[in-house]
């Protein structure tokens, strides 16, 4: 498995006359989706694509209820999803802080440390350069 990457120059605002630093992103081929999943489980197993689609619509209306519910939900070997919430607006008085001015802020996933384990073991990275096409002034 190889995870493509792309380097980025980061200048420090505060501080413009400093050599600039490097970071980098990772670059995606491509997104896989619930179909392309299920197509793939359903050769290791006895599940149509179909039955597997549903199952994995299944879990996710559940997992969502779950959260929605405020508990967290493990899936072993995978990792956790949780819920953070934050305010709407600033608030100067936390007597004013209810339910009616918060909202959910994101879906949180903790890898288990299996799963991390499992991507860790096999990737390799490869630079990643982007091909630019040049127009000719005749084109």
């Amino acid at each position: 498995m190889t995870l493509r990457y792309q380097v980025h120059q980061v200048k420090n605002a505060r501080f413009p006359e400093e050599k600039p630093a490097y970071s980098v992103s990772l670059v995606s081929y491509q997104n896989i989706n619930r179909a392309h999943l299920a197509k793939q489980l359903c050769h290791s197993s006895s599940f149509t694509p179909g039955d597997l689609t549903g199952i994995i619509d299944n879990l996710v209306m559940l997992i969502a209820e779950h959260l929605s519910s405020g508990y967290t939900v493990t899936l072993d070997g995978l990792g956790t999803f949780s819920v953070s919430a934050e305010l709407k607006e600033p608030v100067t008085d936390p007597e004013n802080i209810s339910g009616h001015n918060l909202r959910v802020k994101r879906i949180c996933f903790k890898p288990a440390p299996e799963f991390k384990r499992l991507i860790e073991t096999g990737a390799t990275f490869e630079r990643y350069v982007p091909i630019i096409k040049h127009i000719s002034p005749e084109e």
